[in-house]
């Protein structure tokens, strides 16, 4: 699709007379190149004007934000003051403020995602003057004024920072949530009609927080033993889209509330005798005076680590750099000295050749998956609350030996490398990720990133683990190792085959915004955005109507206190809609679902799934099933219509035929496995039969019954045949196996292999 035709697909519908004229401009550099009535300064004024218009427009569109936080937030500290408001009263006013907090993101985002767009039609717009234009010297210094102006100008659309807004939009969402779970806690510990004012108690905002001393990264690092990484530009805007995403939306908790983000650097320890080894690595974070040192000390335990004061370890860098047989290496502090981890962890250290030779820096953010709310009822239980999470933005690399020599935090950065993505890095000790990440296959084609996977190990996965998934998919990044890529940056070192696209040429090059160039994946990407939002919306919003019903009956015990809308004049009644983002309708999103999808799709979609003749028959065989089905009047995957994971229509019909893949497979499994046990028990029949004659003093004459011998013989490899391919087949599903499935294929096998015996006995005999 021609981009013009896509700019008007992706804007936000009510703000798309504030684009860039994009076509407007486009057909003005097709006059410049072709006429003469038409000059550069024309289209300069054109290009001004446009940046101009745009560039206000933003900005009015941040004050209104920057007025509704502040508005909010004001009305929320009102809330929590209120000495005379009751528990429930204090939850309702908290709803509806969290409501308001969804509503100002949803903006916001808006916003974000205008901005973006503006930027991709400039640079679209630049690159076809570059091509068209003749005079090329002229057109690359026409370009660099036009990029001076959006880069010099603080009001300009390219300079508009929303980071203030969507820090302070994130720590008001996560004080309300704080305070909601805080009093869902209370009023379900008080029995029904007692009421009391929770002013007294204060608000300890911040408790959640766990990180002690390098205890996330310690877990990151050492107990969690299955990663998954994503990649995103580091555009600023990019950045605040999907801190907003993590913070408000999936509704991950903060693991620090009053810092944003942690300043931390890596220095990378590298073996000088070969370089490729895992490094030691030093974790040090501005603002402390200890860091954090992890070691390769090989054997079972493999990694030792330990936290030291930074003066000691600036010691160690310089002493490590330029070390000699002559100079003694620096003492552990007296009180370190006799501590065996620190010991361990420093002597493997010491006794390889390692060396400071790396270092990246990055601002940190810190989430985890939150555990079961007490405002939501009806959230199930799952081993959520074991994922990790860390997004480092603004990550900056160096082999300069006077920077890694270095753990301040106040040096110039100019001699660093920016590395143009951000990364989020999720870890669990959950075996459904494994699974997951074993079925992930990333590729890079022409600067995309492709990624493959099995639905049905996604849907494995806790809900809000594939939300995240379904929202970046374009942006996974199996096995993404950033010292890798420096490696091969600094030391043109290639990385091994499964970390290939680890290497800074395909990393480079890489164009994480594509996604708002193609229809289908921006589609994907916006529908289950709005969906997540929606639902946030309705959960609350419910909450809140079971508190308003539950405060109108026990209203006469209430009498004494004010309600508490009067102290949100700006939030929703309990009769409000939930918030409409999508601006699609039901019937829309209900003929989307009734695409036809072509089995081909859904088969080579998957990166374990080959095109073999076994596939090919039992795809046949399915064929077969679907079209029965349809004749005795059921439906052809119906059960779309309940999908409540957020999938794509396309990805909703793979995990169902994932499912009838399996039933399939199984209808061919049970068929051989009962049939061998039916030849088996003939077989073994007859052999009970002659060894009977032979306990009755007959004699079973061999030579006359050659052709019974035969057919036993015969029949036994038959049994054993289909008893081993159905015991393979039991292997090639695509989901979990059940148990029952492999008892029955594995007595079918038992009972061929004894009567398999039991024939070579009575030959024996």
């Amino acid at each position: 699709m021609k981009f013009g035709r896509m700019l008007q697909h992706v804007s936000i519908p009510e703000w798309k007379e504030y684009n860039i004229e994009y076509n407007d401009l486009k057909h003005k550099i097709r006059r410049l190149t072709e006429e003469e009535s038409y000059t550069e300064e024309e289209l300069y004024d054109d290009f001004l004007f446009n940046f101009q218009r745009v560039s206000s427009f933003i900005s009015m569109q941040r004050q209104v934000i920057a007025r509704r936080v502040i508005t909010g937030r004001e009305q929320c500290r009102r809330i929590l003051a209120e000495k005379r408001l009751d528990v429930v009263s204090r939850q309702i006013a908290l709803d509806e403020a969290l409501v308001e907090t969804m509503s100002t993101s949803v903006v916001l985002k808006k916003v974000i995602q205008f901005i973006l767009v503006q930027k991709i039609a400039c640079r679209k717009l630049f690159k076809k003057f570059m091509k068209h234009y003749a005079a090329k010297v002229r057109a690359k210094r026409f370009i660099t004024h036009l990029r001076a102006v959006l880069e010099r100008s603080k009001n300009s659309f390219v300079n508009i920072d929303v980071s203030p807004l969507t820090l302070e939009l994130t720590m008001w969402s996560h004080r309300v949530n704080y305070e909601r779970d805080k009093l869902c806690k209370l009023s379900r510990h008080n029995p029904p009609g007692v009421f009391e004012s929770i002013s007294s108690q204060g608000s300890s905002f911040g408790d959640r927080s766990f990180e002690k001393d390098y205890d996330l990264e310690v877990r990151m690092f050492l107990k969690k033993n299955f990663r998954l990484s994503f990649l995103f530009s580091d555009d600023s805007h990019q950045v605040n889209e999907v801190i907003l995403n993590l913070n408000i939306h999936l509704g991950l908790d903060n693991c620090d509330f009053y810092n944003s983000s942690h300043k931390t650097s890596y220095v990378y320890l590298c073996d000088r005798s070969c370089i490729t080894n895992e490094p030691s690595i030093i974790i040090s974070e501005e603002g402390r005076k200890s860091s954090l040192v992890f070691s390769y000390t090989g054997g079972l335990r493999k990694i030792a680590h330990c936290c030291l004061p930074n003066s000691y370890l600036q010691e160690l860098l310089i002493y490590l750099s330029g070390r000699s047989s002559e100079e003694q290496p620096p003492a552990l502090p007296t009180s370190l000295q006799f501590d065996r981890t620190v010991n361990l962890c420093i002597n493997s250290i010491l006794e390889s050749n390692s060396a400071p030779m790396l270092k990246v820096v990055f601002n940190r953010h810190k989430f985890a998956l939150p555990a079961r709310s007490p405002c939501d009822e009806n959230q199930s239980t799952d081993s959520s609350s074991d994922y990790l999470l860390i997004f480092d933005q603004d990550i900056m690399t160096t082999s300069n030996p006077d920077l890694t020599l270095s753990l301040a935090f106040n040096v110039n950065y100019d001699f660093f490398e920016t590395f143009p993505f951000s990364k989020l890095v999720l870890a669990s000790n959950d075996a459904w990720l494994f699974n997951f990440n074993g079925s992930l296959n990333t590729t890079i084609t022409n600067g995309r990133l492709e990624n493959k996977f099995s639905t049905g190990a996604l849907k494995k996965l806790p809900e809000k683990i594939q939300q995240l998934i379904q929202m970046n998919k374009s942006r996974m990044f199996k096995n993404f190792d950033l010292y890798k890529y420096m490696l091969s940056c600094y030391f043109n070192i290639i990385p091994p085959a499964e970390y290939i696209n680890n290497h800074f040429s395909n990393i480079l090059n890489l164009n994480l915004l594509k996604f708002l160039e193609n229809e289908q994946s921006f589609d994907s990407h916006k529908s289950l955005e709005d969906k997540i939002i929606r639902d946030n919306s309705h959960k609350v919003l419910k909450h809140q109507s079971s508190l308003r019903s539950f405060h109108s009956e026990m209203s006469p015990l209430l009498s004494d206190h004010n309600d508490a809308i009067s102290y949100f004049n700006s939030a929703r009644s309990s009769q409000s809609p939930v918030l409409d983002v999508s601006g699609s309708s039901s019937e829309d999103d209900a003929d989307n679902k009734e695409t036809l999808i072509n089995y081909s799709d859904l088969i080579y979609s998957r990166s374990d799934f080959s095109d073999t003749l076994f596939n090919r028959i039992v795809f046949s065989l399915l064929k077969f099933r679907q079209s029965s089905s349809k004749l005795l009047g059921g439906s052809d995957y119906g059960s779309i219509q309940n999908n409540e994971q957020g999938l794509s229509a396309l990805e909703e019909y793979q995990y169902l035929f994932e499912i009838e893949y399996d039933r399939t497979l199984s209808f061919l499994y049970f068929i051989l496995a009962f049939l061998s046990l039916f030849i088996s028990g003939v077989i073994m029949g007859v052999v009970n039969s002659i060894l009977t004659l032979e306990q009755d003093s007959q004699q079973f004459n061999f030579v006359y019954n050659m052709g019974l011998i035969f057919i036993l013989s015969a029949g036994i490899v038959l049994s054993l045949s289909l008893s081993l391919t159905s015991f393979q087949l039991l292997y090639k599903r695509l989901g979990p196996l059940p148990v029952s499935h492999n008892i029955i294929v594995f007595i079918s096998l038992t009972t061929s292999v004894v009567s398999v015996i039991s024939f070579v006995l009575v030959l024996a005999t």
